[in-house]
């Protein structure tokens, strides 16, 4: 065993958080989900009493006010899926119709457009009270009630950003395929029970392993960027017999 093998992986300092940990996801979920129910209250009240002032019947008032937010959540939900999918921006087709916006730029813009219609109608109703005596206060209205939407698409995006996996980065995709043309076994490598982000780090590793000869365990280590504990234990799944 090599002196570069014998040392131990660097560990996390006992006073540090591991953002990754279940405690600490599960609790910046609580929160945002927190937070974003709060921003739709104040928000739902603001627009429905918009739809009273146009003279809207009560139930058509709150269809409006809920219809208005619920619409940019969905909308990024929806782009968090396609990105999820590795789909393009553009309509894959050619000629004029190369101008038509593909999946996710449809969903950005209905994103910022929803998200203006609340955020103008979240000011108009905090102008509307303005009685000629407290300008500052009225202007403070509409500056936060103009912010409840902005809350709302950035609740919403890291709530997807936690829970929706991206897709295999290029490098780990071409590691993947490299890979699976020598033979190697990639369900021991990359298995399914890890993140996306470890299968794709365990992929390159197993890669640089398997395409340098007889790369040291710090030299892969330190090109990935990953712990010599790290590749140690991907060339232990590599070397272990197929099951």
């Amino acid at each position: 065993m090599t002196t570069s093998e014998a040392r131990p992986a660097v560990t996390r300092p006992a006073r540090q958080i591991d953002a990754a940990s279940r405690a600490f996801v599960g609790t910046t979920l609580s929160l945002t989900a927190v937070a974003i129910a709060a921003s739709f209250v104040m928000s739902f009240h603001a627009q429905a009493a918009i739809g009273a002032a146009l003279g809207l019947p009560a139930y058509l008032q709150y269809v409006m006010a809920v219809t208005v937010d619920l619409w940019v959540a969905v909308s990024i939900l929806s782009l968090a899926t396609s990105r999820a999918r590795g789909q393009g921006t553009r309509v894959p087709t050619t000629g004029i119709r190369r101008l038509v916006p593909g999946g996710q730029q449809i969903q950005q813009a209905s994103i910022w457009a929803w998200t203006a219609a609340s955020i103008a109608l979240n000011i108009t109703y905090a102008l509307s009270t303005y009685d000629g005596s407290s300008l500052p206060m009225t202007v403070g209205a509409a500056l936060v009630g103009a912010a409840f939407p902005v809350g709302i698409v950035v609740g919403s995006h890291t709530i997807q950003t936690l829970l929706v996996a991206p897709p295999e980065e290029a490098p780990a995709a071409a590691a993947r395929t490299r890979l699976a043309n020598a033979g190697v076994p990639l369900a021991a490598v990359a298995h399914s029970g890890r993140s996306v982000r470890d299968q794709a780090d365990d992929l390159r590793i197993a890669d640089a392993l398997t395409s340098n000869g007889s790369p040291s365990l710090r030299g892969v280590a330190t090109q990935l960027g990953v712990s010599v504990h790290r590749v140690r234990t991907v060339r232990a799944a590599l070397a272990a017999p197929a099951a």
